[in-house]
């Protein structure tokens, strides 16, 4: 770093940097007070305390917080009415690709995520907690859904409705795009270009068949406020953006 910005330092200084780190210190010592697999210890004999058959499943999870969330509902639909309470374990680094105005929050994320999987499921229900006691930037401490969560959203006007993976039993999310029965898309890009992933798939079948399909939180947060807009002024006019670019360089 010195020399690539031609730092000015003292001959000591420079003397120091070319002294070979130390490998080892006798006066000084390191000990882990907690660890995610600590942490998955600790919850299973909580949940043993409670009457629980605790099952780790992982405790180095490392995917997007929405898949998660499906992954542990179907745990759970697939484990539910066989007599046994049981209770699911799972710890790592969960990430949320945030954009636009979103602040994020993992657990949320992933609990809403699980909320369509459990829809109606009884006696089952997903945590998800940070071990610093905060979701991201949000006030919440974490996340929650069970059974219920999906039906209160839609009493509360939030229209939620389960639709099968493209590789689940049809009809899919595929089939109702092929069909015409979904007029909007919204599907956020993850990291990569498999060009395999049920997100990459859903976008261009869309565009294929034309149906609108939004890949930005913050594109969709505009159109929400411009419909909202035009609930309360009774009109809305399209203008075209290549028209608003040719304009910008007139």
């Amino acid at each position: 770093v010195a020399e690539k910005y031609a730092l000015k330092l003292s001959s000591r200084a420079r003397a120091l940097l070319k002294t070979e780190t130390p490998k080892t210190l006798d006066n000084a010592s390191a000990r882990i007070t907690g660890s995610v697999r600590e942490l998955c210890r600790a919850a299973a004999e909580a949940c043993a305390g409670l009457g629980y058959t605790p099952v780790l499943l992982t405790d180095r999870l490392d995917c997007e917080a929405r898949e998660a969330g499906r992954f542990l509902a179907a745990m759970l639909r697939t484990h539910a009415g066989g007599g046994r309470d049981l209770a699911f374990l799972a710890g790592g680094e969960t990430v949320v690709h945030v954009s636009g105005k979103g602040l994020g929050g993992r657990n949320q994320e992933l609990a809403l995520a699980a909320a369509a999987g459990l829809d109606g499921l009884a006696g089952a229900a997903v945590f998800s907690m940070g071990s610093d006691g905060t979701d991201g930037p949000t006030d919440a401490a974490g996340g929650y859904a069970d059974g219920g969560t999906a039906a209160a959203l839609r009493e509360a006007g939030v229209k939620a409705r389960k639709v099968n993976k493209i590789r689940q039993e049809s009809p899919t999310v595929m089939d109702l795009i092929l069909g015409h029965r979904i007029d909007l898309v919204i599907d956020t890009p993850t990291q990569g270009r498999d060009k395999s992933r049920d997100g990459f798939l859903i976008r261009r079948t869309a565009i294929e068949t034309g149906v609108n399909c939004i890949t930005a939180l913050d594109t969709a947060a505009a159109l929400v406020s411009s419909l909202e807009n035009a609930a309360v002024q009774g009109e809305m006019t399209l203008i075209d953006i290549a028209t608003i670019a040719r304009r910008g360089k007139a």
